[in-house]
């Protein structure tokens, strides 16, 4: 029941950490390796999953671009969030909404330094679970533009949720009273070829 300060049982140093002992934190690299030895990206392989929609800067194709390369060599981190919407059953709202969530609480002042070639070397693997029923009102552009650097691809698979929101309103552009519900999970990171 003793803390730090109290002391062992036979009186002796305590339960206090050696500040002079080296931590596993210590062996952490603190900047990026041009060529890492951490394993491609591959999006999960849940079926049913749709070829990768990949967009470049502006987006201008709607053909999905197949590559035998990783879209995302160097995986920098993952952020995840969800986005609603109450009244008018729009996936893309939705998908909007779950892309702002999964981004905009972080701020990357040092892509400049972890990814060659700065924002224009920055790619984003963006994985969007939506309802089946309303997959098809989906608008990727829209989506696109929510990121504001960086090429996007982008993966659309069957998931999130519809829930009753208790009423349906008209003058909101309910057909019904079906809440749609996305999420999103969002890779930052780059492409890099070790030579």
């Amino acid at each position: 029941g003793r803390g730090y300060e109290g002391g062992s049982e036979n009186g002796g140093a305590g339960n206090a950490p050696d500040a002079s002992a080296p931590s596993a934190l210590d062996e952490r690299p603190l900047a990026y390796t041009p060529c890492a030895s951490s394993p491609p990206f591959d999006p999960p392989s849940n079926d049913p999953v749709e070829e990768p929609f990949v967009s470049e800067e502006p987006l201008v194709s709607e053909e999905p671009l197949v590559s035998e390369e990783p879209f995302i060599s160097n995986i920098l981190f993952v952020e995840c969030g969800f986005g609603n919407d109450s009244h008018g059953q729009n996936a893309t709202k939705a998908a909007v909404r779950a892309c702002r969530n999964s981004i905009e609480f972080n701020s990357i002042p040092s892509v400049g330094l972890l990814v060659p070639g700065g924002y224009d070397g920055l790619r984003l693997s963006v994985i969007l679970a939506v309802p089946p029923k309303y997959k098809e009102g989906l608008n990727l552009e829209e989506v696109r533009a929510v990121f504001p650097y960086g090429q996007v691809q982008f993966i659309v698979q069957d998931g999130g949720m519809v829930a009753p929101s208790g009423i349906a309103i008209d003058d909101l552009g309910d057909t019904c009273d079906d809440m749609v519900v996305v999420c999103a999970a969002v890779t930052v990171g780059y492409f890099s070829t070790c030579l």
